[in-house]
């Protein structure tokens, strides 16, 4: 019963960061680009 608690809680932590990971990545890409487009001019 524990055990399955706290698998829930880790998956949804893991979740979580995979989220704000992906955010982050998708944030930094845009930004990426944007400086690429800026320097190509």
């Amino acid at each position: 019963m524990v055990a399955l608690v706290v698998r829930r809680e880790l998956v949804g932590a893991a979740r979580q960061l995979a989220a704000s990971a992906a955010r982050r990545l998708a944030v930094g890409e845009r930004l990426f680009t944007k400086i690429r487009i800026w320097k190509l001019r």
